[in-house]
Formats: C-alpha cells, structure tokens, sequence
C-alpha cells in the first residue's frame, strides 16, 4: 500500500508539473510573441501592439502564434524539472528521515545542485519546443507547427547543402542550447534556493 502510495505521488507531481506548465504557456506565449518582434525589428513594444491592433487579422490569433510549441516547452520544462525535484527531495527526505512527509528542507547545497541539474535536463529535453516557438513567432509569414519544423530541419537545402553547410536537421533544433542551458541551470538553482529558504523561515517563525 504504501508503495502504491509512493508511485501515486510521484505520478501525481509530474501531472500537476505538465499541467502548471501548460498553464504558464498562456500567459508566456503573448508577451514572449511580443518582445520577440520588438527585439527583432528594434521598436518598443507599443508599437508592436499598435501594429497587432490596426492588422487585418485578429489580434488575439496574432499574439497566439507559436502558441502549440510554446506549450510543448513550458509544459514539457515544468513537468520534467519540478517532478524530477520533487521525486529527488521525497527520496532524500526518506533517506535522512525515514518518512518522505517530513518538511525539514533539504540543505541548500543539496537544493542548489539538484534545482540545477534537474532545471538543465528539463532545458535540454524543452528546447526543441522553444526553437520552434521562436522560429514561429519570428516569422514573418503565418507558419503551421508542421511548416516550421520542415523549414527548421531542411534549413541547410540547396547551394548550402551542397557546399557542405550542415545547419539544417536535426541539430538545428538544438543550436544554442549549451549557452540556454547553462543559464536555465543558474536560474533555476537560484530561484529554488530562494524559495526554499523564505519557506523555511516562516516556518521556524510560525513554530515560535
């Protein structure tokens, strides 16, 4: 029963991770559609907006592109990097308690290596979704997710591929990611350590 148990609330923490994520995805999915554009053609992003109202299409599908990858990433990212953590820190808490309810907080270095190792794996499996997302809301054409992955993979055709350019496939999907990673890592240590600790303050306040 108790095994049983266990496998439920593990299973429970990746559901409530993906579910989180997809959440994040539709607020995330507008405002990185408009910083995305204000970065790529140097205007502030009231004239981005400005630009989205006066279009002849409708603003709430314009702001939305890239809206499917953009659940892919944010959902895929929340579900592997806080479900990993929170499987880890259950693990961890039996292992120096014997009962994985306890609410003692983990040592910060133990938070800090693991946030960062489980926040860099969950980068490097979400990343193809971000390239993607980017390379939809980018764009200056609408793209299906469909034409986005076929223009992304087939990116090197052509004179480039016969000059030996080999940007396309499916490496291509994952350019940039070494540097993407490493700053997931860094926030994703420090914004668990941050949180873990504010929690086990008011904690100890409260017991007093």
């Amino acid at each position: 029963e108790e095994e049983k148990s266990m496998m439920g609330t593990r299973g429970n923490v990746f559901f409530a991770g993906i579910l989180s994520g997809f959440a994040t995805a539709c607020i995330s999915t507008p405002t990185d559609y408009v910083k995305i554009q204000s970065q790529l053609k140097g205007t502030h992003t009231k004239e981005v907006l400005s630009k989205i109202m006066n279009s002849n299409r409708n603003p709430i599908t314009i702001l939305y592109c890239g809206h499917l990858a953009n659940l892919g990433r944010e959902g895929v990212f929340t579900m592997v990097y806080l479900g990993l953590y929170d499987c880890l820190r259950i693990d961890n808490q039996e292992q120096l308690y014997g009962d994985p309810s306890v609410s003692n907080s983990p040592s910060f270095t133990w938070i800090a290596s693991t946030s960062s190792l489980t926040g860099g794996l969950a980068w490097v499996v979400s990343y193809p979704f971000d390239t993607l997302k980017t390379f939809t809301q980018a764009s200056e054409t609408k793209l299906s997710i469909r034409q986005a992955v076929q223009r992304i993979y087939w990116r090197s055709g052509g004179q480039q591929q016969q000059q030996g350019d080999n940007r396309g496939g499916y490496r291509a999907f994952y350019r940039g990611c070494g540097a993407s990673t490493g700053r997931a890592m860094l926030v994703t240590s420090t914004r668990m350590i941050v949180y873990e600790w504010i929690l086990e303050f008011l904690v100890s306040n409260q017991q007093e």
